[in-house]
């Protein structure tokens, strides 16, 4: 069910793949005029956050409950055209893979097709020694739902060969 916080931000799901639709502002580009790529970082961060939320993950329950959350350990950012001021864009996100205490994030961004993709690995670690720790039953699960039901790469490119 759709958090009721979430009924003014355009948002969609689909089994395993969640998106929000964000526009360019002036804040996001450099002085080529085109989006900055580490603001590409905060579309992520921006999609993953409602992502959370989506799943009834808010977050600083999430820290305060079980004194732990999710760090980045690495991302691998694509770009394959710029974004610019006033664009639209569509920013998903699936679970790529999953473990005990780490997952990969499968992120794209989408103006007239992907203009850029990501992968982000995130690993869950205890607040107080920073340290690896298994994820609670409770969040896995949340996780490895919309794993089950993940768009995989080779139904993606069946889909994107027939459009």
């Amino acid at each position: 069910m759709q958090n009721a916080a979430l009924s003014n931000i355009n948002v969609s799901h689909s089994p395993g793949k969640f998106s929000i639709v964000l526009r360019v502002y002036n804040q996001d580009i450099d002085a080529g005029r085109m989006v900055y790529i580490g603001n590409y970082m905060n579309f992520l961060e921006r999609a993953r956050t409602e992502w959370f939320h989506y799943l009834g993950l808010n977050q600083r329950h999430v820290e305060r409950h079980y004194r732990a959350f999710f760090v980045a350990r690495d991302l691998h950012l694509d770009c394959f055209s710029p974004a610019y001021l006033d664009d639209v864009l569509k920013v998903s996100i699936q679970v790529k893979s999953l473990g005990r205490t780490k997952m990969v994030w499968a992120h794209t961004i989408e103006r007239d097709g992907i203009i850029a993709s990501a992968d982000l690995t995130a690993v869950w670690v205890d607040l107080k020694t920073l340290k690896p720790t298994a994820m609670p039953a409770e969040v896995r699960e949340k996780f490895l739902a919309e794993f089950e039901h993940r768009e995989r790469p080779a139904e993606s490119a069946q889909a994107t060969a027939s459009t």
